[in-house]
């Protein structure tokens, strides 16, 4: 398999993959010459290779069943973009030319706020950030900014004020002190049960380990994390706090994209071979020869080698140590991004209407004078 073609089409496949998160059997039988897909051998080193890259290899009617739930997904939330601009748009079909008047009868289509619309809107942005945290602390990249937090919080480098948002502004400078004495022992808490998940997580991943032990390592960890929950739920994180954890988790999804794409590359140099494969090569590089030898099985340079073992070390490396912190494979993580999306996109939904109920408010009493 180590034609340029079949290189090429074996990278355009991994693309395909990465961006669905599945490629199908027929697809591979499409796409790569028939003696590579028809040998047992060859075929079991590809699959590995998929799995290794976090790649499903599905049937026909598996990616039947997963367009279906996309398009049904794409059609809900058409209806619901139909709806939003129905209601923008009002009774009234007249065409008005003047800006002014145009956005004062739009304007008056909004209904004024009843007290209970209020506290309706305001369960939702809370519901939808809520729903964003969750989702933070789940993969525990939230979990980790709270301990910085702490860390900074304890050195002054940041405020009381800029970790939480139920301080009161009657409060004296000794109880603001006290409070954060308070929140900066919680958090020390925190670090204390998350290090002790990561070595429960460790424990896990190691490669020789019963049933019995996994499934006792798993409620151990579950527990921690309930425990952390619990801790973070009894104190109210400023707003920017959450947009921050936003971003270190699309920084993190980022290093583990490019971690992945190193370790593709490797993979398509030594011919569509994979890691298991590529270590065993790793491990039997000969002390002696010259960095300019060819080096079988791989026929590449012995320097070549050498440097390709160090990309997917470094790489593997990054993989490695986010799936102990997060207990989360690259896809998980990214599906978890998306459920932060939807929360927060709920969130600002419900703020945009509330906005708009407040203009309209303006506008009512601007009618009036």
């Amino acid at each position: 398999m180590a034609k340029n073609t079949d290189m090429v089409n074996l990278k355009r496949l991994i693309d395909i993959g990465k961006d669905k998160g599945y490629i199908t059997y027929e697809e591979l039988s499409d796409d790569l010459p028939e003696e590579l897909v028809s040998s047992e051998e060859d075929l079991d080193e590809l699959m590995m290779m998929f799995e290794e890259l976090d790649i499903r290899v599905i049937d026909e009617e598996s990616k039947e069943e997963i367009e279906r739930s996309k398009k049904l997904k794409k059609k809900k939330a058409k209806l619901e973009a139909k709806t939003a601009l129905r209601s923008e748009v009002g009774e009234s079909g007249a065409r008005v030319s003047d800006p002014v008047k145009l956005y004062l009868r739009e304007m008056g289509c909004i209904s004024l706020l009843t007290r209970e619309g209020e506290v309706e809107i305001a369960k939702r942005i809370e519901a939808g950030e809520r729903q964003a945290l969750n989702a933070l602390l789940d993969c525990s990249i939230g979990v980790e900014h709270i301990i910085h937090l702490g860390r900074k919080l304890e050195a002054g480098q940041v405020k009381l004020k800029d970790v939480v948002n139920d301080l009161e502004e009657e409060d004296n400078y000794s109880q603001v002190g006290e409070r954060k004495e308070a929140i900066v022992k919680l958090i020390k808490e925190i670090e204390r049960l998350y290090e002790e998940k990561r070595a429960l997580r460790r424990e896990m991943m190691k490669a020789k380990i019963s049933d019995s032990k996994k499934k006792k390592l798993t409620a151990e960890i579950d527990k921690k994390t309930d425990e952390i929950r619990a801790l973070i739920d009894s104190f109210r994180l400023e707003k920017r706090q959450l947009d921050e954890m936003v971003q270190r988790l699309r920084e993190s999804i980022a290093q583990l994209e490019e971690a992945e794409k190193q370790i593709a590359e490797c993979m398509l140099q030594a011919g569509g071979k994979p890691i298991s494969y590529l270590r065993k090569c790793f491990a039997k590089i000969p002390k002696k020869a010259a960095d300019d030898d060819i080096v079988t099985p791989l026929k590449m340079k012995k320097s070549e080698i050498l440097e390709m073992k160090a990309k997917v070390e470094e790489a593997q490396a990054v993989l490695k140590d986010f799936k102990e912190r997060t207990g989360m494979t690259p896809r998980q993580l990214k599906e978890t991004m998306k459920r932060v999306e939807r929360g927060l996109e709920k969130a600002k939904q419900a703020k945009s209407e509330l906005i708009e109920a407040n203009l309209r408010l303006v506008v009512s009493i601007a009618k009036k004078y």
